[in-house]
């Protein structure tokens, strides 16, 4: 059970640590507004991915990765009728179906489509 606390927790963090610096496909760019190396949280620019969120926020991604825990903790495991009701109430009805738009700053054509 530790590995596996361990794991989720890791995927938050890496998530968190990631939402600053998240899709610059410009090395010298990134490398030029976040720093050689990724050594903290950093807080999005406000015309990137993310912006608006704060050093140390989840992406959307992780706030489903949150949700699918909450639903595993209170159903004793994976239930797919308790899970979507979730992504039902709790997610979908924040989205407009535009990307830069939503809890996480950012929605992803996968869930902009579902």
């Amino acid at each position: 059970m530790q590995r596996v606390a361990g794991a989720v927790m890791g995927a938050l963090i890496g998530d968190a640590l990631a939402l600053g610096c998240h899709w610059y496909y410009d090395l010298a760019e990134l490398r030029r507004e976040c720093g050689p190396w990724i050594t903290g949280y950093l807080t999005p620019r406000p015309d990137r991915y993310h912006g608006g969120l704060r050093a140390g926020d989840i992406s959307q991604t992780g706030l489903l990765l949150v949700m699918l825990m909450e639903s595993l903790v209170h159903c004793a495991g994976y239930e797919e009728d308790d899970f979507t009701r979730r992504l039902d109430t709790e997610l979908f009805p924040q989205l407009d179906g535009t990307p830069m738009q939503g809890p996480g700053g950012y929605t992803n054509q996968s869930i902009r489509e579902a």
